[in-house]
């Protein structure tokens, strides 16, 4: 799902290639206990927080029928 990041909303190839090799790290934590190195972690969080804020963008300018209307 992550290297469709790129049709669907104009990901760069190299962004969704350090978003996979993430979730491939979290795989091997999840299925054979593997630790995952606390520079991975701030990484993840730091890709994590760019695409959120690259998805907000792109329903903001595609997709408002998306967004939530917050009270």
């Amino acid at each position: 799902m992550i290297q469709t990041l790129g049709l669907t909303m104009g990901l760069g190839k190299e962004v969704w290639i350090v978003l996979d090799s993430l979730r491939k790290k979290r795989n091997l934590n999840d299925y054979s206990g593997d630790l995952i190195e606390p520079a991975a972690v701030r990484n993840c969080i730091g890709h994590a927080q760019s695409l959120l804020i690259h998805t907000q963008k792109w329903l903001s300018e595609h997709r408002t029928d998306l967004l939530s209307k917050q009270p």
